[in-house]
């Protein structure tokens, strides 16, 4: 099921000065449940994949050529990737300051 564009993606991608008539391109699917929290976490997730998505479709269709592509954006995945981004960290025994990290925090420094 497709949700409509949320106030956070339509507010992130108007401080870009992106075209508010690229927004129709945007479309939600999944569980929207992932995320929860206190703070509007699942909204800031959401928001930066279809912004940051949404850049990069109209990058495209400029370089392209063409019509800017539609993006769909899965909340369930969203949220598999906010959730496990160095998770294992969070979860590791406590190490020294000089250890460099052992899971995938020596990935996102590359």
């Amino acid at each position: 099921m497709s949700a409509p564009v949320s106030a956070g993606t339509a507010q992130a991608w108007a401080v870009l000065d992106g075209d508010a008539s690229l927004l129709a391109r945007v479309s939600y699917s999944g569980p929207s449940g992932g995320l929860p929290a206190r703070l509007p976490v699942r909204e800031l997730a959401r928001a930066s994949v279809a912004v940051c998505s949404l850049a990069a479709a109209e990058l495209a269709s400029v370089r392209g050529r063409r019509p800017v592509a539609r993006v769909r954006v899965d909340d369930e995945a969203v949220a598999a990737a906010f959730l496990s981004a160095c998770s294992c960290c969070a979860t590791s025994a406590p190490r020294s300051p000089r250890t460099p990290p052992s899971c995938c925090c020596r990935a996102w420094r590359r």
